[in-house]
C-alpha cells in the first residue's frame, strides 16, 4: 500500500535524520591524508597545511565529495564503510543502500508544490530519464521553476531524496554551460569521470552559483 502525503513526509524526515548520522560516521573515518587530498582537489587547501573554507556550506561539500566521489583502491568511502562496518540497523541499511545506488547529475526544476514539499525535476545530462519526484524541505521553498542544480539523487523506496550538498544555478546557466565549462575542464587532470564532473560543477558553483537555504529537520 502506497503512503499518503503525511506518511511520505514523515518517512522522508526520518530517513534524512538517519542519513545525517550515518554519513557523519562515514566522514569521521577519513584520515588526515584523505581530507587533505580531498581539500586539495576542491581548492580548499592552502600550504603549508591549512583548510580554506569560504562558508559553512564548504564543509557539506567536502563531506559529500569524500563520501561519494573520492576513491581509495577504486572504492568510495560509502562503499568501504558498507564492506568494513555495515549498517547498525534496518534504517541505516535502507539509507546506506540508497546512498550506494545514488548518482549525481544536473537537474532542472520542472514543477513544484511548496505546500507538499515536492519537486518534479528532469536530468539534463541523461536525456532518456523520466521526470523524478523529490521531497525536499529547502529547495521546494527556495528555488522557482526553471532553476538548475547539480546534486545527488538518492532512492529510498517510495521517496526520492537529494544529497545534503546541492549546487544551484540560475536558469540561464544551461545556455552558457558549455562555454563556461571548457576552460575549467582543461585544468582538471583527474581521469575518473565521476570525480571530474563533481570538481567541474564545484568550480562553476564557486563562480556562478546561487545560495540554497539549508534544511532544518532537528
Amino acid at each position: 500500500m502506497s503512503m499518503n502525503f503525511k506518511e511520505r513526509l514523515e518517512y522522508y524526515i526520518h530517513c534524512r535524520r538517519v542519513g545525517l548520522e550515518l554519513w557523519k560516521k562515514v566522514f569521521e573515518r577519513a584520515t588526515k591524508q584523505d581530507l587533505q587530498r580531498c581539500a586539495q582537489m576542491l581548492n580548499m587547501w592552502q600550504k603549508p597545511g591549512t583548510f580554506v573554507l569560504e562558508s559553512d556550506y564548504d564543509v557539506d561539500v567536502l563531506s559529500e565529495f569524500y563520501c561519494f566521489n573520492y576513491k581509495k583502491d577504486g572504492k568510495t568511502a560509502a562503499q568501504i564503510y558498507a564492506e568494513e562496518v555495515g549498517p547498525a540497523n534496518a534504517d541505516e541499511a535502507l539509507v546506506l543502500n540508497g546512498g550506494l545506488n545514488s548518482y549525481s547529475s544536473l537537474f532542472v526544476i520542472e514543477d513544484l508544490f511548496p505546500t507538499e514539499k515536492t519537486l518534479f525535476m528532469s536530468d539534463l545530462l541523461q536525456k532518456d530519464q523520466d521526470k523524478f519526484e523529490f521531497i525536499d524541505l529547502s529547495l521546494s521553498l527556495s528555488l522557482p521553476i526553471g532553476y538548475v542544480f547539480y546534486t545527488r539523487w538518492v532512492p529510498l523506496g517510495e521517496v526520492n531524496m537529494l544529497s545534503g550538498a546541492s549546487l544551484a544555478f540560475h536558469p540561464g546557466f544551461v545556455r552558457k554551460f558549455r562555454r563556461l565549462s571548457l576552460p575549467l575542464k582543461r585544468k582538471i587532470k583527474i581521469k575518473d569521470k565521476q570525480i571530474r564532473r563533481f570538481l567541474l560543477f564545484w568550480q562553476l558553483y564557486r563562480k556562478y552559483g546561487l545560495p540554497v537555504k539549508s534544511e532544518d529537520i532537528t
